[in-house]
Parts: C-alpha cells; structure tokens; sequence
C-alpha cells in the first residue's frame, strides 16, 4: 500500500505543530506537512507501507548526488529557503501530558520526503518523535502542572525500515518541549525505545538520533551517503539554525543508550562545510555505549565525543 503526499496539497495532511516552548534557538512551531501523523495514541502497529511526501519541484535522489562547486549542475533541483514548509513520513507526537506507549513501525519504505534542509527539531524527514507541552508554561502554577504531567514515549520500536532521500532526519526519537526538566535529573524521558534493523540512505542531515532517552537500543541499523544537504552550497544559513552539522547514528541527553551492531558509511561533507560528518558521536549525554559497531569512508572521524 502507498501512502502518498505531494505538491497537491489537501488540508488532512497539514496540522500546526507548536511546542510550546522555547527549544533552545531552533523553530518551535509552524504549519507541517506530514503523510502519517500519529498523535496521542498507543497501541498501534503500522506495518507494510511505502509513504512519501514529494514535492515535484525538488529533484535531489541521492544515487546521483555528487559535489560539485556549482549549486544544482549535477541536475538537482533543491529548495534552500528557510521559510520552506517542513515535511514529514511519518511524525509522532506526544502532547496531552500523558504517555504515549507502545507504538510500532515495522517494514515501512519511506522515501522522496522533501522537507526544510535547515529545521532540525520540527516534524521534518523520514520518521520523527517528539513531545510537546499541552498548555504554554504561564505562571508558577502551570509550571508544577507541567513537571507533573509529561508528554512522553515509552515503548516506541522501529524496525525492518528503508528511509531514502528524506529531509532533514532520517530517523528520530524524541525531542521535547521538556527538555530543561529532562536536563536536571535525566527523569521522564523515554523509555523502552529500540530501533533496530533500519536502512538510511541518502538523509539531508543526520541518519538515527535518539533524543532525551532512558537506556534506548540502537542496533543493526545501517547509515549510508547521509548530510546529502550539509555543505555550503546547500545549506546557506547556518547561523540561525543550530549549526552546518550532522553525524550518523547517535545520541542527544540520553541516559545509558546502547548502539550495537550498527553500521555507518559515508557520511558527507565534512570537506564541504559539514562541520560533523563522523561516523558516531556520543553528545551530551550519560553512559553511552557503543560496542560491536562498523563504520567505513565517512568524511570525518569515526567518533567524536
């Protein structure tokens, strides 16, 4: 079955994504295309789909991508605006203060999603996770509300998936709006999150990002020609966007992750303004653990910490 999202756009596939909070200098709200939104819901397998969001006019596979010194004379056609609408596949999103449990994706093909090059932590690439407040954070009161009343994932497992020419993530699970209270004790992030034989090819920026999460499983994922987009010829404004830079498979303020039997080749760019392009990279986080993972051709190093 295929799920498709193109340049036709319909309202059903359109929704505000607002976080409302401050998620440190990245965009925090706007209007998203997304082919499967998956909100506030648990116990829900999606299985056996080819999804795509395409936009006719962007033309960037990654089987053809090569350098060169001049935009678009490999015969890409890519829109670099920061103002362009982010896209996703598939996005899940935890916003009622409660928690969001037990979700699968399995055996899904996902590809030709044509997001935002720049937005890091909106619903835009393959497949994104993220967690909202249900309520802006107004006054004492709300604010002991909110620490105890957290959107959250627990049990959320992708496996068996190609993800192929999406932008800006490959794979992600989960940003959050709590993040500052996440930060001060490592508490109620989620847990039980696995990802486990995946293919990325081809991503704008980084592979699989596990994000704000307790003892997640990484393994026997391969990334493969990722930070298509991360160069100085693509990505022309990355002074507001958090950075020119994206690594392949990696953790961001994760409590004990483990990434095993993993495999990374080819990141790009890192001669072309990347300021990453390594293979792993344990960042900001606790008792990470990589063992019994294989990288190969990457731009960079193959790990930074």
């Amino acid at each position: 079955m295929l799920l498709e999202y193109g340049s036709e756009f319909n309202d059903q596939y359109l929704h505000m994504q607002d976080y409302r909070a401050n998620v440190g200098n990245h965009k925090n709200k706007g209007t998203v295309s997304t082919t499967l939104l998956l909100k506030d819901v648990s116990y829900i397998t999606v299985s056996n789909l080819e999804i795509t969001n395409d936009d006719a006019d962007v033309y960037d596979p990654i089987d053809t991508w090569k350098w060169t010194d001049t935009p678009d004379s490999d015969g890409t056609k890519l829109d670099r605006s920061a103002s362009r609408m982010d896209r996703t596949g598939v996005a899940g999103i935890a916003e009622n203060g409660a928690t969001m449990s037990n979700v699968t994706l399995d055996n899904l093909y996902i590809h030709d999603v044509d997001g935002n090059i720049y937005n890091k932590h909106m619903a835009n690439g393959g497949i994104y996770f993220m967690a909202h407040y249900p309520m802006e954070n107004t006054s004492a009161e709300t604010d002991v509300w909110l620490r105890e009343h957290v959107s959250r994932f627990d049990h959320v497992t992708i496996r068996n998936s190609t993800v192929k020419d999406v932008d800006r993530w490959g794979i992600a699970v989960g940003y959050t709006a709590y993040l500052n209270y996440i930060d001060a004790n490592y508490g109620d992030g989620s847990t039980n999150v696995r990802i486990e034989n995946n293919y990325v090819k081809g991503a704008g920026g980084d592979a699989i990002t596990l994000m704000y999460c307790d003892r997640p499983v990484i393994e026997h994922n391969v990334g493969d020609s990722v930070s298509k987009h991360i160069n100085t010829q693509d990505y022309t404004q990355p002074g507001s966007y958090g950075g020119r830079v994206a690594a392949g498979i990696w953790p961001w303020r994760c409590k004990d992750p483990v990434f095993q039997y993993n495999e990374m080749y080819n990141n790009l760019n890192a001669e072309h303004g990347n300021g990453d392009g390594q293979a792993w990279d344990a960042d900001y986080g606790d008792g990470t653990l990589y063992q019994y993972n294989y990288s190969y051709g990457n731009s960079f190093a193959s790990l930074m910490i």
